[in-house]
């Protein structure tokens, strides 16, 4: 057994010992389960897929499992596990964010029966990419990595916009000139739509090539950027402060208690989200 999987090993020998029928340990048991996963994520997706370390660390569950599947959609279906990580993030968070919440002993059960599975899952897939894209024909390779990054460009364009994001500015001095970024999305569309028709060298153009390499600098800038920005509570779309919220829902004059809350962390200012929940009281 390697040292990973005994430090593994010992997050899962925890929560074990933990008595599940205590509603307060209840509480705490979350932690190892989470931790189990949060590493499981953060090592593969470095070692194996090549993601940015510091990007990676700075993010909470569910979002390392985005940055993860594009990688492992290459070799297989991995939602099979959305329900697992989506379980998990969803009970770690209400234990972060309400005092009284004791998960269910159903649910605890369920997330420690599944991440053993998940992890290995998670090695063989992740392995698997690293060794077989190592051999990818010119082709293939230039064919798997337009999927990963277009799937990585269009999620950075749901969360930014065509506009240059401040992980894209505070660093970037353009001296008169337009900012890379403003092409970011016309070299989406375009290698987007070409690279699934490309079955030949013969396909490829010098466009396709141009609009590859510009997507990958402004994607990994955009990785490596938000992970130094996160970890200083700075917001990567608009330079705002991240804070944590909470939001009541309901009440009234005669009965001023809510009924539910909104948990939020996230950019004051902005939309930008790390983790928003609503729970019902």
């Amino acid at each position: 057994m390697s040292l990973f999987d005994e430090y593994l090993s010992e997050m899962l020998g925890n929560f074990d010992s933990m008595d599940i029928s205590v509603q307060y340990i209840r509480r705490l048991s979350v932690k190892p389960l989470w931790d189990y996963c949060q590493t499981v994520l953060l090592e593969y997706g470095v070692y194996f897929c090549g993601l940015d370390r510091n990007s990676l660390k700075n993010t909470h569950l569910a979002t390392r499992w985005i940055k993860i599947k594009p990688f492992l959609e290459v070799i297989d279906d991995p939602s099979l596990w959305d329900q697992l990580i989506n379980t998990l993030q969803s009970q770690r968070s209400k234990v972060e964010h309400n005092d009284y919440f004791s998960p269910e002993k159903d649910a605890l059960t369920y997330i420690r029966d599944n991440v053993k599975e998940f992890k290995n899952w998670c090695f063989e897939r992740s392995q698997t990419y690293y060794r077989e894209s190592k051999g990818y024909d010119l082709i293939k390779y230039f064919t798997t990595t337009s999927d990963i990054y277009s799937r990585k460009a269009s999620y950075i364009l749901d969360q930014c916009g065509e506009n240059p994001p401040y992980t894209m500015n505070f660093e970037y001095v353009t001296l008169g000139k337009a900012h890379p970024y403003q092409k970011f999305k016309k070299d989406y569309d375009e290698l987007n739509q070409r690279y699934k028709e490309i079955i030949d060298i013969r396909d490829v153009k010098k466009s396709d090539l141009e609009a590859l390499i510009n997507i990958i600098i402004m994607v990994e800038r955009y990785d490596a950027n938000e992970g130094i920005l996160l970890s200083q509570n700075i917001c990567p779309l608009c330079g705002g402060k991240i804070i944590e919220t909470q939001i009541p829902h309901g009440g009234n004059e005669y009965d001023p208690a809510p009924h539910s809350i909104t948990y939020r962390t996230g950019c004051e200012r902005c939309h930008y989200e790390i983790v928003s929940e609503t729970i019902n009281l």
